[in-house]
């Protein structure tokens, strides 16, 4: 084995291997198309089932055709296998079927966009602030934070409440409301 030694600052003589780290035993892919094609096929006629039930009726059909059976975890690698190629449906994505084509569509996810500020920039204290509500166990008792942060001033309030309800949340904006402007009344 062929070693080297390293000295880094502050450290001892470290020893490190130039030997590859990999394993030496690779799995290897599943090579019998008649497992596979079982897989396949199965999987067409139950779509959405997973390597769970696959493996007890795979193992009955080895025992049929007289060869050996595979483990779980080589059917979940055919399984990724085949959605990658496109031969098995994936069942998490959802499909159309469009009626005047006859022809099924996979139907994209539609990203619902976040209401950001973009280009907003607040003029004055109190045009901008952002409010948030925590969660706290302290003792076996909970606790509720409400805070909020001005974006323009970088004032900051914060109060503890033992319920989150919406009674709580006016009560906060009223004190933050009184707060805020007597923060801007005295000279900073």
């Amino acid at each position: 084995m062929e070693e080297k030694t390293k000295r880094g600052r502050g450290q001892a003589n470290l020893t490190y291997s130039t030997l590859s780290r990999s394993q030496e035993k690779k799995k290897k892919k599943c090579k019998s198309s008649l497992l596979v094609d079982f897989i396949k096929d199965y999987r067409k006629a139950h779509p959405g089932v997973g390597k769970e039930t696959i493996k007890p009726e795979l193992d009955r059909y080895c025992e049929k055709i007289k060869i050996t059976s595979v483990s779980l975890s080589t059917i979940g690698r055919v399984l990724k296998d085949l959605k990658e190629k496109g031969l098995i449906l994936d069942s998490s994505k959802k499909l159309s079927f469009y009626a005047k084509s006859g022809k099924f569509f996979l139907r994209k996810k539609k990203r619902k966009k976040k209401k950001r500020r973009k280009g907003y920039r607040p003029e004055k204290g109190g045009d901008l602030v952002q409010m948030d509500s925590i969660t706290i166990f302290l003792d076996g008792i909970k606790r509720y934070i409400i805070t909020s942060y001005d974006l323009k001033t970088g004032f900051a309030f914060a109060y503890a409440y033992s319920s989150l309800s919406s009674s709580n949340a006016t009560d906060f904006i009223k004190k933050l409301r009184r707060v805020f402007l007597s923060y801007q009344k005295s000279p900073n």
